[in-house]
């Protein structure tokens, strides 16, 4: 009877009917309940469905029960890290590799783990080791590409980010990432070509729009910067860092009330946006509203006290 059951909440899971799936699940717990098979779907299905407290009870009945489960520790450690609890995430997937040492994906997930937790180093040691054992691991290769560029090492970042888009074409992070390694780099022309991949494979993709536009208004071209953050804007109206890239492209057309809009609304949804602060400083100091100016700039560099351009108009406008 419990096989049947199981194998109809597969059935359903595979379906992505979650609640069916979910109440055949409990009927097994009802007449068995220690069932681990059922008490592993029900952890996947509150993982899925964002009970993340519900998912890691259930797998912790698991573990009392199979305490070297390893697969069960990599999963429990991987909803711990989505709860912010990244001590007792890195604990479960260190277990899981001291249970699994040839497994790539436990390495992975370690790696993932003291990357959330800001341990650049151990997460690129554990990135490497990842792809020593599988090579072909696109997913480690662009996280890989991810902490070194974090570190500065942009020439190492786009070599994964390369190699992670060649193991699957289709890696939009992947593509999103690399676009902004290599802009970063001034390849502006290749930089917009991979964020345009990016789009193609999920025209939903707000952030790649919003960078698109940067690498295209760099370019000098405006109007189709102004075209990639409205996009982006259109998929995700509260998006701060879109209006304040469009208000900049209005402020080089000289459409500085325009601008000053753009630079309000995105200051209205982050108001610990600093460029923002920034760029309506710049902008008012051009109007020559020179007391707002100033006190804009003072707000960017409270925010960011390195934001150089902040101290540069800062100064600018104390000497007007």
């Amino acid at each position: 009877m419990n096989n049947a059951l199981l194998s109809a909440a597969q059935s359903h899971m595979q379906a992505g009917q979650l609640a069916e799936a979910e109440t055949l699940c409990h009927q097994i717990l009802q007449q068995q309940p220690h069932s681990i098979e059922a008490l592993s779907w029900l952890a996947l299905i509150a993982e899925q469905t964002d009970r993340l407290a519900d998912s890691v009870a259930y797998y912790e009945q698991i573990l009392q029960q199979a305490p070297h489960s390893a697969e069960t520790h990599s999963n429990l450690g991987s909803v711990l890290c989505r709860q912010g609890r990244r001590a007792d995430a890195i604990a479960h997937h260190q277990k899981a590799v001291a249970l699994m040492p040839q497994d790539a994906e436990a390495y992975y997930n370690l790696g993932v783990a003291f990357y959330e937790d800001g341990q650049l180093d151990r997460a690129i040691v554990h990135y490497q080791q990842a792809i020593a054992l599988n090579p072909q691991h696109a997913n480690a290769h662009n996280n890989l590409g991810i902490a070194l560029s974090k570190q500065g090492n942009l020439s190492g970042a786009i070599d994964h980010y390369q190699q992670a888009v060649t193991l699957n074409p289709d890696h939009i992070n992947a593509h999103n990432s690399l676009g902004v390694a290599l802009f970063n780099q001034g390849r502006l022309a290749d930089a917009a070509a991979h964020y345009q991949q990016a789009i193609a494979l999920n025209p939903r993709y707000f952030s790649a729009h919003n960078n698109l536009g940067i690498a295209l208004q760099r370019q000098g071209k405006r109007a189709d910067a102004i075209a990639a953050y409205q996009t982006a804007l259109a998929l995700k109206p509260d998006y701060a860092s879109a209006y304040d890239n469009l208000g900049t492209v209005l402020q080089e057309q000289g459409k500085l009330e325009d601008a000053i809009v753009q630079y309000r609304r995105a200051i209205a949804y982050d108001p610990a946006c600093a460029n923002a602060y920034n760029n309506l400083g710049s902008a008012l100091k051009e109007q020559g509203n020179l007391n707002e100016a100033i006190a804009c700039c003072l707000q960017a560099i409270q925010l960011q006290p390195n934001h150089a351009d902040a101290h540069n108009n800062y100064a600018s406008a104390l000497v007007e």
